[in-house]
């Protein structure tokens, strides 16, 4: 008679193992490359449909003004508004403004990159 009271406790045993969630292969996930800078009043993103064009938006997401890139190096982007005649180099923690074309730039913006993964 004990081996008929074990063998429910046994079937029970079996369906809880059969439950159990089956083991997914973990994913790698990396960094993608950079498309928003985000700031407290707004964000510069990189325009999907034209190579090359930031747009500037406010937190509304109306636009403010529309960017050509100049570089890229991988840890900061230099845009400008020829119109302007106005740099602006986005990098992580800061956003700077140029006027004159020279190489000094006054902060413009304290902010940084938003971090977007690809786990494909």
């Amino acid at each position: 008679m004990a081996g008929f009271a074990s063998a429910p406790v046994l079937l029970l045993l079996v369906v809880l193992v059969l439950r159990l969630p089956t083991p997914v292969p973990a994913k790698h996930c990396r960094l993608s490359s950079r498309e928003v800078w985000r700031h407290d009043g707004g964000s510069f993103e990189r325009n999907p449909e034209k190579q090359g064009e930031w747009i500037e938006f406010d937190n509304s997401r109306a636009v403010l003004a529309r960017f050509s890139l100049v570089m890229d190096n991988g840890q900061q982007a230099v845009i400008q508004d020829a119109a302007r005649n106005i740099h602006l180099v986005l990098q992580d923690g800061l956003a700077g403004i140029n006027h004159d074309g020279g190489s000094q730039y006054q902060q413009l913006y304290k902010g940084g990159w938003v971090n977007e993964y690809d786990c494909t």
